[in-house]
């Protein structure tokens, strides 16, 4: 079990990486069409790019589109599609676990391998 201190920690966290994603995807101003991509094409769908708020020389893209499913079962569909590996290309290991489920908060570790070497990251959902 993990540690109330803790839990609270991390709930509050994945509050402020949802109120900081809500506001970059609400500026409107700050993002561009990607016209070239081949994803879009197939797809079908809007692809909009920026330039990324944490990494120098990245950049974030969004798309939109409409579904008749609550945002619980999205979620549990996009957990379930992880998984299997394919939001994360090139990850080698994907470990999700909840910290708190009436907060909607989980944790989420991804492990990457190359030739390069080898990253980890986490992050709160």
């Amino acid at each position: 079990p993990m540690v109330p201190q803790h839990k609270a920690i991390l709930v509050q966290a994945g509050k402020e990486a949802e109120r900081r994603l809500i506001t970059k995807l609400g500026d409107i101003e700050s993002w561009q069409p990607m016209l070239f991509s081949v994803t879009r094409v197939l797809n079908g769908l809007p692809l909009l790019v920026r330039a990324s708020s944490v990494r120098e020389g990245g950049y974030a893209c969004s798309t939109t589109f409409d579904v008749d499913l609550s945002a619980k079962r999205v979620f549990q569909l996009l957990q379930r599609i992880s998984a299997c590996g394919s939001l994360d290309p090139g990850c080698d290991v994907c470990w999700s676990a909840p910290v708190d489920v009436q907060a909607g908060t989980w944790i989420r570790h991804l492990f990457f391998s190359s030739f390069f070497g080898n990253q980890h990251f986490q992050c709160i959902c």
